[in-house]
């Protein structure tokens, strides 16, 4: 895993952040352990369905889906593996000082700008 902080380190720098509160709390709840959540910490893989991390955080999948593309775009999230037909997308947790190295990970061909590395 090499310089990557552990689940509970990067759940600590989110609250310190200067991220947005219903992104931070988005974020939370997504690395918690819960029924429905997977966290294989080894691989630095995390998952939950939206419509879950939405009753989680009490607000509509469409702001779930806002925030967690906000705190990727803001280099806490990257995208490995995106979900079609209800399928779970599935993200490394990752600092904006410390950018995922993940040579595996997809790029969303419905996103704008897919494919261009940043």
């Amino acid at each position: 895993m090499g310089s990557e902080k552990t689940r509970q380190e990067w759940r600590r720098a989110v609250q310190q952040s200067l991220l947005p509160s219903g992104v931070k709390l988005t974020l939370t709840k997504h690395s918690e352990s819960g029924h429905g959540q997977y966290h294989d910490d080894a691989m630095n893989e995390h998952a939950i369905k939206r419509d879950r991390l939405a009753k989680l955080c009490g607000v509509f999948e469409s702001t779930v889906r806002r925030q967690m593309r906000r705190a990727e775009n803001a280099g806490w999230l990257k995208l490995h593996r995106y979900g079609f037909n209800g399928q779970q997308q599935v993200y490394h947790y990752v600092t904006p000082s410390s950018p995922s190295t993940c040579t595996d990970c997809r790029t969303d061909p419905r996103r704008k700008g897919a494919g261009k590395e940043a």
